[in-house]
């Protein structure tokens, strides 16, 4: 149990340095955050796997064309993985500024369009939206 735990967790740490290089690649040579955006879902998708999660989605169908704002309250270290798998590269997040200076993570997520704020500055906060 101990050991498929480890070789787990050593799966999704591998999984996540894997994709923020390609991220990162992807996001330089088409200067997009298309590209980024779908390695982000991949990768989100691949997590839940590995993770050993099964997923069903219901009323994606009623979220608005135009956006919608989702909040997650991190009950789980999975619940941005599993907005990933839900919605695809659809989806944008606007988190802590720390998570920027995780190398390969923090700049894959800038690439892929994601906003990085300073909590403790709320003003820099809503310019940065």
């Amino acid at each position: 149990m101990v050991v498929a735990r480890a070789l787990r967790t050593a799966g999704m740490a591998l999984l996540t340095l894997s994709c923020s290089v390609a991220a990162l690649v992807s996001g330089s040579i088409t200067r997009s955050e298309r590209a980024p955006s779908r390695v982000m879902a991949w990768w989100g998708r691949a997590l839940i796997r590995t993770a050993g999660c099964r997923v069903r989605v219901e009323g994606a169908e009623a979220l608005p064309e135009a956006g919608a704002v989702l909040v997650s309250n991190h009950q789980s270290y999975l619940d941005i993985p599993l907005l990933l798998s839900a919605l695809g590269g659809k989806v944008k997040f606007v988190a802590k500024r720390e998570l920027g200076a995780i190398p390969l993570f923090g700049p894959a997520m800038v690439r892929a369009g994601n906003l990085l704020v300073d909590r403790d500055d709320p003003r820099e906060a809503i310019i940065a939206v």
